[in-house]
């Protein structure tokens, strides 16, 4: 039996904390076929619609359709669009216990207007979350709760920048999983690098990574490594990898770095690739995986969704069918 098959056996096994900023993307799918009379703009005639998880949602269900338990830890309005991310909690089988219901705010939400396959308008219904000093000691007491409750093997922050993550939630969970020894994976905004010190894995994309500097970081070996060694001098990090987009994913670890490619494809949306880059990433750490068939499976994943219009999880038989393909690393 290979690393891959191995590694795809033991997801069902897996149990995985996700805490973040969670999203509703809502699809209106049509066609365009005539100018409206009364401005130059498209009229789209809509045939469908249809509501999918996003955000810290979209990666609890990525590790949902690879076959992990997963539990999530977030924040909704008290509107319907949080009421229909509660029921595609449901629907996916992803506890949602923690989820805290928040009034006075909207349930983020991203309503993106298609015609066949091109994105047209995308809506954007947000307000950043500001949580009051009694709502941040019942978010980290559902923290707490949910360490000591489900027991998970690891733990994802995927920070949007939304503001479910202050410097003093983050440090909150860091410092539980300290104590008890649970590894913690981090997908980063800029606005928080440095409050993720101590984190595990920590996934910053090559724009994300290029705002913290004054000059841009390319994607390329020397300019990659001056980077990350100058963030890993400020910050306590064990694993730091940085998506490149076509180019791949880059790794920096205790057995040394590298920048591992992606096979070329046909890239039909890049929306959601991020999520599932990492929670194979993940994954793969629990696995015990070494640098270079994490990155593969990272690529993969990432690819696989890329191949999707709009914001879908990478699946147990959408990696398996990737991983059957002839590596290319």
């Amino acid at each position: 039996m290979s690393w891959k098959d191995d590694f795809l056996k033991s997801i069902s096994a897996r149990n995985i904390l996700v805490i973040g900023d969670l999203m509703l993307d809502k699809y209106l799918w049509g066609k365009v076929t005539r100018i409206s009379p009364e401005a130059p703009v498209p009229i789209l005639n809509l045939e469908r619609s249809h509501s999918r998880l996003g955000g810290a949602a979209n990666v609890a269900l990525n590790l949902r359709s690879l076959g992990a338990r997963v539990s999530l830890i977030g924040v909704i309005g008290d509107d319907v669009n949080g009421e229909n991310i509660i029921s595609l909690l449901d629907e996916s089988q992803i506890a949602r216990t923690y989820v805290m219901n928040v009034t006075g705010i909207p349930t983020t939400t991203k309503t993106r207007v298609i015609a066949g396959h091109q994105h047209v308008l995308r809506v954007d219904d947000e307000k950043f979350l500001r949580l009051a000093e009694t709502q941040e000691e019942k978010f980290i007491g559902n923290i707490q709760r949910a360490i000591e409750n489900d027991s998970p093997d690891a733990i994802i922050l995927q920070d949007y920048n939304k503001g479910v993550f202050s410097p003093g939630i983050i440090r909150k969970v860091l410092d539980l999983s300290k104590e008890s020894g649970i590894p913690v994976a981090v997908d980063p905004k800029k606005d928080n690098f440095e409050a993720y010190s101590g984190a595990t894995i920590f996934k910053p994309n090559l724009p994300e990574l290029s705002g913290q500097f004054v000059s841009p970081v390319k994607p390329e070996k020397v300019s990659l490594e001056e980077a990350v060694g100058r963030l890993r001098k400020t910050m306590d990090i064990d694993i730091c990898c940085v998506t490149l987009s076509e180019h791949g994913i880059y790794i920096s670890s205790k057995d040394g770095s590298a920048i591992y490619p992606t096979a070329p494809r046909n890239v039909v949306d890049v929306c959601g690739a991020g999520d599932a880059v990492i929670s194979v990433l993940t994954l793969a750490y629990l696995d015990g995986l070494n640098d270079g068939n994490a990155a593969e499976l990272a690529n993969r994943a990432g690819g696989a969704v890329c191949g999707v219009v709009g914001v879908s999880p990478v699946t147990y038989s959408m990696l398996q069918k990737e991983l059957s393909v002839e590596s290319f690393l």
